[in-house]
C-alpha cells in the first residue's frame, strides 16, 4: 500500500522552519509500516533545505529513506500514469488537516497495521482491482453508507 504523510503536525509538531519534538507513536509507527512492506511518501510544503532537514531527521530516527518518496510518486505509479504526475497518489494520506483532524498515530496504527498479514493488502487498497472501502469491522458509527465512492 502507497501510504502519504505529512511532516510538520503530522510526525513532528509544527515548529515550521524549526523541526518539533516528534508526535508520540510516530516513528515508531512509520519504520513498522516500512517493516510491513508499505510504500512511505513524505508529503509536505517543505522544499530546498528544510526539505533536506527534514529528510537528514528522519534518516536519523531510523526510518529508512533509501525507499522513502519525497512529494513524489511510487515508481510503479509513475510507470502507470506514464509520468510523474503532480498529485501525489497514495492509498491513504496521513495529515494534520484531514476533515476531522488528525486522529494520532495510535488511531493510524490500529486501522494500518492491526489486520495486517504479510503479502496482503490491509486497509483501503485503492488500485489493481482492490476495494476501495475499510472492512465493516473498522468502519464507526458516522461511516458513510456505501463505499467511498459515493455508491
Amino acid at each position: 500500500m502507497i501510504i502519504a504523510i505529512d511532516f510538520d503536525g503530522t510526525i513532528v509538531k509544527n515548529a515550521f522552519p524549526e523541526i518539533g519534538e516528534p508526535l508520540p507513536g510516530a516513528i515508531d509507527t512509520i519504520r513498522d509500516l516500512q517493516a510491513a512492506g508499505h510504500h512511505i511518501i513524505i508529503w509536505t510544503c517543505r522544499e530546498g533545505k528544510h526539505l533536506a532537514d527534514a529528510y537528514k531527521w528522519l534518516s536519523m530516527q531510523g526510518v529508512d529513506v533509501r525507499d522513502l518518496g519525497v512529494n513524489s510518486n511510487a515508481a510503479d505509479m509513475i510507470e502507470e500514469f506514464g509520468r510523474d504526475v503532480r498529485k501525489v497518489f497514495a492509498n491513504v494520506y496521513i495529515d494534520d488537516r484531514n476533515l476531522g483532524g488528525f486522529p494520532g498515530w495510535f488511531t493510524v496504527r490500529q486501522a494500518l497495521l492491526a489486520h495486517h498479514e504479510p503479502g496482503q493488502a490491509t486497509y483501503w487498497p485503492s488500485y489493481h482491482g482492490l476495494p476501495h472501502h475499510p472492512p465493516a469491522d473498522l468502519k464507526g458509527p458516522e461511516a458513510p453508507l456505501g463505499d467511498t465512492d459515493g455508491h
